[in-house]
């Protein structure tokens, strides 16, 4: 067991952020024909339209914070598969700008990979 004290730092290694890479662009390949299914099942292949109004607008808020939600339970996942007690919290960056954050005190990953 690691001390309070003690700074766990570790960085993926080139074979593994190619795999992540990999993973990353199958996955946006799978996805991008799922994010045209609705608008493939009310219109047909062969045309679509659309509209924006404040119901679309409020959506695409409630959606992105759920994906925001969501990306940083992420995170707090990794972090318990590597031991680490995650915390979670929002900031505002330079005082105007919010921003969620997970973290883990005693634990440092690289950003700059």
């Amino acid at each position: 067991m690691s001390s309070s004290a003690e700074v766990v730092d570790w960085r993926p290694g080139r074979a593994e952020a190619t795999i992540w890479n990999v993973v990353a662009i199958v996955l946006i390949a799978l996805g991008l024909p799922l994010f045209a299914l609705p608008s493939v099942l009310r219109h047909g292949p062969g045309g679509a339209s659309f509209r924006i109004g404040l119901t679309e607008i409020l959506l695409v808020v409630a959606l992105t914070a759920l994906l925001l939600v969501m990306h940083e339970g992420i995170h707090g996942l990794v972090m318990l598969a590597f031991r680490a007690r995650p915390t979670f919290g929002v900031v505002l960056v330079a005082g105007a700008m919010p921003a969620l954050y997970a973290t883990s005190v005693g634990h440092s990953a690289a950003a700059n990979i």
